[in-house]
């Protein structure tokens, strides 16, 4: 039997989760708040409020499992659906998902139609009224670049390079998650650190205004685990008897030697008394960098199983299994924030049915009804862009829309809110020969267009596209040659 705790977070800040590789002077980040990011919390609200030892064993290093947190209604798409690699050209073009029973299971690798591989998809589900509907990333993410820091004399004077840029989670996002416990007492004690909490500070660079997190619910749930509350958000029944399992959180598992490996060859670490055996060729993996503060040191790289990656078993799983599993996960480190896993996901989710695959946008054609409007707002407010939001503002709005037009609208709704850019979002501009506000004017703009970013995409490029414009003509006129 589970106990959970269930937040809904709103990031009121940029927001810092590096995926642990670098790009020269460019760190990734994740386009979600991990689950180790607010254990974290809960350790450090303990930590402050001066808990012993044995309390903080007793809540954080026994028995918690925390899920990742997405915005409401997202589900990681298990390994065991691939798509042909050209996909995108043609919707023709074949799904991949094991067919079979546990013996003789046939496992499909090429597109029939045009012979390329099939490979893993990578992203979400959301349930979108009969169906499962694809998204590619979770929250939106933007780039910002920073001046480095010599920690010796102060100032930004380094010889090594002065500038590096981070990947960060959008301000404006709501994002929901678990915390599981196999004890109501533990999560009761856990509770009086969360109940009163009305804000959180996750992940890196906190010094920078970067982490601040607002609980906007909390809610506790008695005898259920974190995988049937996922089943209930896509309003999927799980399969009596399923034959696989899914990994909701990234998994290390040890060899002979307690070295991380990529690949189970020494079985799945399982719970004690539960003897599983899995197929490993729906598998994926990626190494984790770490660093050991309380020492001083560089932690060792992990090799570990991608969240997401799907195990078939040669055995069909009974209740009993199913709640071994659910309740305690597999691998090392479970209780750092490693080998949360659902059962029967795979089995639940047919592609070729259940799945509505991301549009392909359209382009308006020439002398279509769409860029009529797009020319004629151009000419009516020429001159008038170069007091709208920035460049990077208008771009961060492109990339919520191609995500999902509900994070675009919250995005704009929290940067047209701050005070040091409300004037550049309350300019008048001329639509449809009447006044209207930038903000009033993209908000209804995204709402007509719902079901096309490519139209958005098109109107703030054109923006972009004509200030530069104007832009390089002034320069010409001063002189320039």
């Amino acid at each position: 039997m589970s106990y959970l705790i269930k937040l809904k977070l709103k990031t009121m800040e940029p927001c810092l989760f590096p995926k642990g590789r670098e790009r020269g002077n460019h760190f990734e980040g994740l386009d979600f708040i991990p689950g180790s990011a607010v254990r974290g919390a809960l350790a450090n609200s303990m930590a402050m409020a001066g808990a012993s030892n044995d309390m903080f064993q007793e809540i954080i290093g026994h028995g918690l499992l925390a899920s990742n947190f997405y915005p409401s209604g997202l589900i990681p798409v298990p390994t065991t659906i691939r798509r042909c690699k050209r996909w995108r050209s043609s919707e023709a073009h074949d799904i991949g998902k094991y067919s079979g029973e546990a013996e003789g299971r046939e496992i499909p690798f090429k597109c029939s139609e045009c012979d390329s591989p099939l490979v893993s998809v990578k992203g979400y589900l959301k349930q979108d009224d009969e169906s499962l509907l694809y998204s590619k990333n979770a929250g939106t993410t933007r780039v910002i670049t920073h001046n480095k820091i010599d920690r010796i004399s102060g100032t930004t004077g380094t010889d090594d390079g002065a500038l590096f840029s981070v990947e960060v989670l959008n301000e404006g996002q709501v994002f929901t998650g678990w915390l599981q416990w196999n004890s109501k007492e533990q999560r009761d004690l856990a509770s009086d650190y969360f109940k009163e909490a009305k804000f959180l500070m996750l992940g890196k660079m906190r010094g920078r205004g970067y982490g601040l997190v607002k609980v906007l619910s909390y809610e506790e749930a008695d005898d259920t685990t974190v995988a049937e509350q996922y089943f209930k958000v896509i309003n999927i029944s799980r399969p009596q008897n399923s034959s696989t399992f899914s990994l909701l959180e990234d998994a290390i598992l040890l060899d002979d030697y307690l070295q991380s490996s990529a690949f189970p060859r020494n079985g799945l670490d399982l719970p004690e008394g539960l003897e599983l055996t899995a197929n490993g060729k729906w598998t994926d993996f990626h190494p984790v960098h770490g660093f050991n503060y309380k020492r001083g040191v560089i932690a060792p790289v992990e090799n570990v199983l991608t969240t997401c990656t799907t195990f078939l078993l040669e055995q069909k799983l009974s209740d009993d299994q199913v709640k071994q599993l659910e309740e305690n996960g597999i691998g090392t480190r479970r209780c750092d924030g490693f080998g949360l896993v659902i059962c029967g996901l795979a089995d639940a989710i047919n592609p070729e049915q259940d799945i509505t695959w991301e549009k392909i946008d359209k382009k308006p054609s020439e002398g279509s009804k769409e860029l009529a409007e797009i020319n004629s707002f151009i000419a009516a407010n020429a001159g008038k862009f170069s007091s709208l939001p920035s460049k990077s503002q208008l771009m961060d709005i492109v990339s919520a829309m191609r995500n999902n037009p509900q994070s675009a609208l919250e995005l704009i709704k929290s940067q047209s809110e701050k005070g040091t850019h409300k004037k550049q979002w309350d300019r008048k501009l001329t639509v449809n020969g009447k006044s209207s506000d930038f903000t009033e004017w993209i908000t209804n703009l995204i709402q007509d267009h719902r079901d096309n970013p490519k139209i958005i995409e098109i109107y703030i490029h054109a923006i972009i596209a004509s200030e530069k414009d104007k832009l390089l003509k002034d320069l010409w006129k001063g002189g320039m040659s």
